[in-house]
């Protein structure tokens, strides 16, 4: 019964991702995201598309080292381009890997990766917004969470309620599996994961 929810749940958040619409030809979001001395990696829109938070990386105003990415956001401006980007800052970066996994539908959410504190593979954290401003980033607490493999990526349903991110576990049938994990409480506990 819980596999077959858990199935369920992915397919209502594939097919709420689509919104039934096309996508048109690629193009360049502009200067003010698209930057010559830095790479870009990890989008993440936010509900009503007027902000757009990413990766950057390589980029002079980022707080760690030189080559590790920082979480960069930049406002869509009233002719449909893309404004300057700007970093969120040490509340939300660190001096290690960061990049936005997911902003929730209220748009006071920020949950993103990161392997600040030394950690082996990105771990979940979420930051609040605050008006314009973000407070620091705290971890996000998924029960028994553990990865054998390094390589740990994340998605968050826009209510903020369901995690399903990729693992190496004792319960993968090969390599790195899809499990998902749910909000348990207010608290922002989740549950322990589930394989897909």
């Amino acid at each position: 019964m819980k596999h077959a929810a858990s199935r369920i749940a992915l397919c209502l958040l594939l097919a709420w991702s689509m919104g039934g619409r096309a996508y048109s030809q690629s193009e360049s979001l502009g200067s003010g995201v698209n930057a010559p001395s830095s790479e870009a990696h990890s989008p993440v829109v936010g509900p009503e598309e007027q902000e757009l938070f990413f990766a950057r990386s390589s980029h002079p105003q980022n707080f760690g080292q030189e080559d590790l990415s920082d979480i960069w956001m930049s406002l869509k401006s009233a002719d449909g381009t893309w404004g300057q980007a700007v970093n969120l800052g040490a509340l939300v970066n660190s001096p290690d890997e960061d990049y936005p996994v997911a902003i929730t539908k209220n748009n006071t959410n920020l949950f993103l990766a990161s392997t600040r504190y030394n950690a082996e593979y990105p771990m979940l954290y979420r930051s609040t917004r605050q008006g314009r401003l973000w407070d620091l980033a705290e971890p996000v607490i998924i029960e028994d969470h553990y990865s054998y493999d390094p390589e740990v990526r994340y998605t968050i349903s826009f209510d903020g309620e369901v995690c399903i991110f990729s693992a190496n576990r004792d319960e993968s049938v090969g390599g790195l599996d899809l499990f998902i994990s749910f909000q348990e409480d207010e608290a922002g506990l989740f549950s322990f994961p589930l394989p897909l």
